[in-house]
């Protein structure tokens, strides 16, 4: 079942994508659990990637929140906003842009972030932070 309260298109389609997306794959970590519905939301939308990066900017140190050493819903707010969200669905949509979806499918057979993107990106998890911090920026300049 698919719940939500009103029916506003853009919380059906999240909702939606959760359970298309994780009736396949379901990764033990709320970060990219949500990144997936909100990545969806990029690609659909992408005019809104420059205004997602600029909403974030100052909140680019988000290993934590990756990793759930930072709980998902008490990652970093802005104006009442919580934006690991935004910071979730830009962080999988470059992966899927750098990497494809094929290696992100795989990787969530992994329930070890860090061993999962060393196994499947070949890559440690600090420098695929630094890529896509670096994404983010270029987005704003």
């Amino acid at each position: 079942l698919i719940h939500t309260v009103g029916m506003d298109k853009e919380l059906l389609t999240h909702e939606g994508v959760h359970f298309i997306f994780n009736s396949n794959f379901r990764s033990p970590n709320a970060f990219f659990n949500e990144g997936i519905p909100s990545s969806f939301a990029l690609f659909k939308h992408p005019e809104r990637v420059i205004n997602d990066c600029r909403l974030i900017q100052d909140n680019l140190e988000i290993q934590d929140l990756i990793s759930g050493k930072t709980e998902f819903w008490k990652g970093p707010y802005k104006n009442g906003q919580c934006l690991s969200y935004p910071i979730s669905g830009l962080f999988i949509k470059f992966l899927i842009d750098k990497y494809g979806i094929d290696k992100l499918k795989r990787f969530y057979q992994y329930s070890d972030v860090n061993g999962g993107f060393k196994t499947v990106y070949n890559v440690e998890l600090p420098m695929v932070v630094t890529e896509w911090r670096n994404f983010v920026l270029r987005k704003i300049e």
